[in-house]
């Protein structure tokens, strides 16, 4: 329960405080349109961070196909540019949003472990 209302707190201003880019990225639409959840991952998630991935990765949460959480945790995985700007930090609060989204129990260890993360935008989302 505890870990219930700390994910919903850190989900709420992560939301609230993380202005993601208001441009949108034309493909990522398209793909999140069509549901095309492997382009999506074989496009954005598993290339470097750039403009689009964290967009690509809230699409992902948003669909909702569980096939994403792996690619999603090898994001929260890899390590972060310490600039609040660069892509890999958008990328990696969009990714632990999608993966709380998505809830499944493969990303509680990857999630927890962003708690402690240097960079106080990557949220950590956890499960009831």
């Amino acid at each position: 329960m505890k870990h219930h209302i700390i994910a919903n707190s850190l989900l709420f201003l992560t939301l609230t405080a993380c202005n993601l880019d208001k441009i949108k990225d034309s493909n990522v639409q398209r793909l999140t349109a069509e549901k095309n959840v492997k382009e999506l991952i074989d496009n954005y998630i598993r290339q470097p961070p750039t403009f689009g991935t964290d967009q690509a990765a809230e699409a992902l949460g948003n669909l909702g196909d569980k096939q994403a959480v792996d690619p999603l945790i090898t994001v929260l995985n890899t390590p972060v540019n310490p600039s609040a700007s660069s892509p890999e930090t958008k990328t990696h609060v969009a990714a632990a949003i999608a993966l709380g989204k998505l809830k499944d129990t493969r990303a509680i260890k990857p999630l927890v472990a962003n708690v402690k993360h240097p960079n106080i935008a990557i949220p950590s989302v956890s499960f009831a």
